[in-house]
């Protein structure tokens, strides 16, 4: 528990459908990030080992340019990635577990330290509801 923090919410959709706003980079960066934020990708190779570098864009105008690298795809089961940010790295495990016409999601961020995910805890835990939500919503649309 020290250096993890996670979510799980189920979602009215097929794992399938679930799992397709992720692996779609159009679609991905309508919804990634909390309340506000919008992206721009650079590149999206969602393939193991793959790059996926983009900026996210706050509301309040500061720009935050993430790298990340896939490393492990189970299509539609599961996607881990590490986040490659000096001061700020930890890996990211998206699980989808089928629930027959419904899908629970969990997303557990495991970082390097206990230090840095006290000193992120107090924003990523809203921020990853929002994530959800925003998920949500595009499956909706």
């Amino acid at each position: 528990m020290g250096n993890t923090i996670s979510i799980s919410q189920t979602f009215p959709y097929t794992r399938e459908k679930v799992f397709s706003a992720f692996e779609d980079p159009a679609v991905l960066a309508k919804w990634w990030g909390p309340d506000g934020f919008t992206n721009i990708f650079y590149r999206f190779d969602f393939v193991n080992g793959g790059e996926w570098k983009f900026t996210m864009h706050s509301p309040d105008g500061y720009n935050f340019d993430c790298n990340h690298r896939f490393v492990e795809i189970s299509k539609p089961e599961k996607f881990v990635f590490d986040h490659l940010q000096d001061g700020h790295n930890f890996r990211g495990s998206y699980e989808l577990d089928d629930k027959g016409e419904e899908t629970q999601v969990t997303f557990t961020m495991t970082f390097e330290d206990a230090e840095e995910l006290a000193r992120v805890r107090q924003f990523v835990e809203p921020a990853n509801e929002q994530n959800f939500n925003r998920l949500r919503g595009i499956l909706a649309a």
